[in-house]
Order: structure tokens, then C-alpha cells, then sequence
């Protein structure tokens, strides 16, 4: 029962999150007052100011960092020890991640 109690604080604060958001964009919460709308989008050369290609660098070397990743867990069901070597490959992707 405790899973359904966790399950409705996270969509309970997702939902609050996304309302919050829009009444930052459409009503200004926490902004003076002054809505932001989505100018952002548009302004400033629009929404790829510095275009695709800019935007598919940082996709390569986000894909490129993260790729792996989860076969950390696909592991953790072969592993003969597994609360040692899983604890000793989470750490060193963490470390791996924040270095890259």
C-alpha cells in the first residue's frame, strides 16, 4: 500500500509542477506579474538560433555520455556478487558522468 501512497506524491507533484509552469508562462507566478508567454521561442533567432546543427552536436555528446549506462542493471541479474559489484559500477558511472 505504501507503493500507491509514493506513486500518487509523484503524480501529484508532477501535476503541480505542470500547472505551476503554466501559470508562470501564462499568468506571470513569480514573474512581477509580467507573463513570459512563449516570446522565448521566437525572439533572440527563434528556437535554434545557432540551428540543427548546433542542436545535434550536443545531442551526439549527450547520447555519447549516457550511452551504457544501462547495463548497469542488465548486470546486476549475471553478476555472481552483486551488492559488491553493482555498488563499485554505479559509483564509477557516476564519476564518469560527472567528468565528461
Amino acid at each position: 500500500e505504501i507503493e500507491f501512497w509514493f506513486a500518487m506524491i509523484k503524480v501529484t507533484t508532477i501535476i503541480v509542477m505542470i500547472v505551476v509552469g503554466l501559470g508562470v508562462i501564462f499568468f506571470g507566478f513569480g514573474n512581477g506579474g509580467h507573463a513570459i508567454g512563449f516570446g522565448n521561442l521566437t525572439g533572440h533567432g527563434g528556437f535554434f538560433a545557432g540551428g540543427w546543427k548546433g542542436f545535434l552536436t550536443a545531442l551526439c555528446i549527450v547520447v555519447a555520455s549516457y550511452q551504457g549506462v544501462e547495463l548497469i542493471g542488465i548486470t546486476a541479474g549475471e553478476a555472481k556478487n552483486p551488492q559488491v559489484t553493482l555498488r563499485s559500477a554505479v559509483g564509477k558511472v557516476l564519476w564518469r558522468i560527472l567528468i565528461f
